[in-house]
Protein backbone atom coordinates (compact mmCIF):
# COMPACT_ATOMS: atom_id res chain seq x y z
CA UNK A 1 0.00 0.00 0.00
CA UNK A 2 1.26 2.93 -0.81
CA UNK A 3 0.51 6.26 1.29
CA UNK A 4 1.11 9.58 1.04
CA UNK A 5 4.45 11.11 2.52
CA UNK A 6 4.47 13.71 5.43
CA UNK A 7 5.43 17.10 4.48
CA UNK A 8 8.32 17.83 6.48
CA UNK A 9 10.82 20.66 6.12
CA UNK A 10 13.76 18.20 4.69
CA UNK A 11 10.74 17.32 1.63
CA UNK A 12 9.51 21.04 1.68
CA UNK A 13 13.60 21.65 0.87
CA UNK A 14 14.39 18.31 -1.37
CA UNK A 15 11.25 20.57 -3.60
CA UNK A 16 13.88 23.32 -3.78
CA UNK A 17 11.52 25.59 -1.32
CA UNK A 18 12.59 27.53 1.26
CA UNK A 19 10.07 27.18 4.55
CA UNK A 20 8.69 30.84 4.24
CA UNK A 21 7.98 29.91 0.24
CA UNK A 22 6.41 27.14 1.25
CA UNK A 23 4.59 29.14 4.15
CA UNK A 24 3.54 31.73 1.24
CA UNK A 25 1.90 28.86 -0.63
CA UNK A 26 0.15 27.32 2.01
CA UNK A 27 -1.72 30.91 3.02
CA UNK A 28 -2.24 31.52 -0.93
CA UNK A 29 -4.49 28.25 -1.20
CA UNK A 30 -5.71 28.63 2.73
CA UNK A 31 -4.79 24.59 3.63
CA UNK A 32 -2.17 22.07 2.72
CA UNK A 33 -2.41 20.57 -0.42
CA UNK A 34 -2.29 16.63 -1.24
CA UNK A 35 1.05 15.52 -3.24
CA UNK A 36 -1.67 13.41 -5.35
CA UNK A 37 -4.37 17.30 -5.60
CA UNK A 38 -0.38 18.88 -6.70
CA UNK A 39 -0.12 16.13 -8.94
CA UNK A 40 -3.26 16.53 -10.54
CA UNK A 41 -3.40 20.26 -11.29
CA UNK A 42 0.14 20.35 -12.83
CA UNK A 43 -0.46 17.23 -15.40
CA UNK A 44 -3.66 19.24 -15.85
CA UNK A 45 -2.15 22.16 -17.14
CA UNK A 46 0.76 20.33 -18.89
CA UNK A 47 -0.72 17.68 -20.97
CA UNK A 48 -4.35 17.59 -22.64
CA UNK A 49 -4.46 13.89 -23.34
CA UNK A 50 -1.33 12.55 -24.40
CA UNK A 51 -0.09 15.66 -26.06
CA UNK A 52 1.60 18.66 -24.64
CA UNK A 53 -0.05 21.61 -23.32
CA UNK A 54 1.46 24.68 -24.14
CA UNK A 55 0.43 28.30 -23.72
CA UNK A 56 0.62 31.17 -25.90
CA UNK A 57 1.73 34.30 -23.41
CA UNK A 58 3.15 37.82 -24.04
CA UNK A 59 6.88 36.85 -22.60
CA UNK A 60 7.18 40.69 -21.01
CA UNK A 61 5.21 39.29 -18.10
CA UNK A 62 6.58 36.11 -17.49
CA UNK A 63 8.32 35.66 -14.31
CA UNK A 64 12.12 34.19 -14.37
CA UNK A 65 12.17 30.75 -14.37
CA UNK A 66 9.36 30.76 -16.91
CA UNK A 67 10.40 28.26 -19.33
CA UNK A 68 9.61 28.42 -23.36
CA UNK A 69 10.22 27.51 -26.71
CA UNK A 70 11.44 29.45 -28.87
CA UNK A 71 11.14 30.45 -32.78
CA UNK A 72 13.63 27.62 -33.73
CA UNK A 73 11.88 24.75 -31.20
CA UNK A 74 14.27 24.93 -28.51
CA UNK A 75 13.80 25.07 -24.79
CA UNK A 76 14.79 28.60 -22.94
CA UNK A 77 14.56 29.29 -19.31
CA UNK A 78 13.60 33.30 -19.04
CA UNK A 79 15.68 35.14 -16.29
CA UNK A 80 16.64 38.52 -16.31
CA UNK A 81 16.75 40.60 -19.73
CA UNK A 82 17.93 37.49 -21.01
CA UNK A 83 16.50 34.10 -22.45
CA UNK A 84 19.03 30.78 -21.83
CA UNK A 85 18.99 27.83 -24.17
CA UNK A 86 19.03 24.80 -22.55
CA UNK A 87 20.30 21.77 -23.62
CA UNK A 88 21.06 18.30 -22.05
CA UNK A 89 23.91 19.54 -20.55
CA UNK A 90 22.46 22.80 -18.73
CA UNK A 91 22.53 26.32 -19.92
CA UNK A 92 24.59 26.86 -23.01
CA UNK A 93 23.64 29.96 -24.79
CA UNK A 94 22.67 33.36 -23.80
CA UNK A 95 19.79 35.23 -26.11
CA UNK A 96 17.55 38.37 -25.53
CA UNK A 97 14.49 38.04 -23.67
CA UNK A 98 11.76 37.97 -25.92
CA UNK A 99 8.63 40.77 -26.49
CA UNK A 100 5.09 39.44 -27.78
CA UNK A 101 3.91 36.21 -27.69
CA UNK A 102 5.60 33.01 -27.12
CA UNK A 103 5.16 29.39 -26.37
CA UNK A 104 5.16 28.51 -22.63
CA UNK A 105 5.88 25.08 -21.17
CA UNK A 106 5.86 26.07 -17.63
CA UNK A 107 2.12 25.34 -16.16
CA UNK A 108 0.21 27.85 -15.21
CA UNK A 109 0.49 26.66 -11.34
CA UNK A 110 3.82 26.69 -11.54
CA UNK A 111 4.13 31.00 -13.24
CA UNK A 112 1.90 31.59 -10.34
CA UNK A 113 4.46 30.59 -7.78
CA UNK A 114 6.76 32.19 -9.66
CA UNK A 115 4.94 35.18 -9.74
CA UNK A 116 4.76 35.37 -6.24
CA UNK A 117 7.89 35.26 -5.54
CA UNK A 118 9.31 31.26 -5.40
CA UNK A 119 13.08 31.26 -6.40
CA UNK A 120 14.03 28.43 -8.72
CA UNK A 121 17.13 26.88 -8.13
CA UNK A 122 19.17 27.57 -11.30
CA UNK A 123 21.81 24.79 -12.44
CA UNK A 124 25.40 25.76 -12.16
CA UNK A 125 25.94 26.50 -15.65
CA UNK A 126 23.86 29.52 -15.63
CA UNK A 127 26.83 30.98 -13.97
CA UNK A 128 28.84 31.79 -17.15
CA UNK A 129 26.06 33.38 -18.82
CA UNK A 130 24.46 36.10 -16.61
Amino acid sequence: ILTEPTITPDLVASHGLKPDEYERILKLIGREPSFPEIDERLDGERRRGREKRLHRLDATGLPDGAMIIGDDATFLALRGDAALLWSPAGYVARRSRPTGPVLVCTPPASLAALAHGFQPRWHASVTALV
